[in-house]
Formats: structure tokens, C-alpha cells, sequence
């Protein structure tokens, strides 16, 4: 049971190393293209948006952001649903009135 442990903590600091050379790799890749100095974990919300207004499935998009749950997804990103709605009504043939 320990040498169990011990083989999964190992196998887990492998991973760690590796996902740290990954950060030093985009950092690089940063300062090379002149861009700014940004985590790897801001590029989720642009991502996001954009495949939600691409039309990808709000599942699909939970699934590779690593959301828990789907609500989640939508309670974040809702500011891009409006003109989903929108969008959709007016592919399905139905109008939505201005109530403006």
C-alpha cells in the first residue's frame, strides 16, 4: 500500500514537471512574439467565448474548459448568450421584438 502511494506521488510530480517546462515553454513563445506576459490559464475565457460564439455546445465547451458542471459554464460566460439567443431565434425562422 505505501509503495503504491509512493509509485502515484511519483507518477504525479512527473506530470508536474512537465506541465512546468509547458508554462516556461509559453513564456517564451511570449517574449519571442513581443506579446505580454500572461498565464496560460487567461487564454480559458477568450477561448471560451469564442467557441460559444462559434457555435459549439455549451457541453463541449464545459468539457474543455474542466468544469465540474455545466452551470458553471453558462453562469460564466452568459454575457455571450444574448446574442446566441438572438441568433438562434432568427435561424429557426422566429423573430424576437424589439422591446427597446
Amino acid at each position: 500500500m505505501t509503495l503504491e502511494k509512493l509509485r502515484t506521488h511519483q507518477t504525479l510530480q512527473v506530470e508536474e514537471r512537465k506541465l512546468a517546462g509547458d508554462a516556461q515553454h509559453f513564456k517564451r513563445l511570449l517574449k519571442e512574439a513581443g506579446l505580454p506576459d500572461i498565464r496560460f490559464h487567461d487564454l480559458s475565457h477568450p477561448a471560451a467565448t469564442l467557441m460559444l460564439q462559434q457555435g459549439t455546445r455549451a457541453k463541449i465547451a464545459q468539457e474543455r474548459l474542466g468544469h465540474s458542471d455545466i452551470s458553471l459554464t453558462l453562469n460564466t460566460y452568459s454575457h455571450v448568450l444574448p446574442s446566441m439567443q438572438e441568433e438562434a431565434a432568427e435561424n429557426k425562422g422566429f423573430h424576437v421584438a424589439n422591446r427597446d
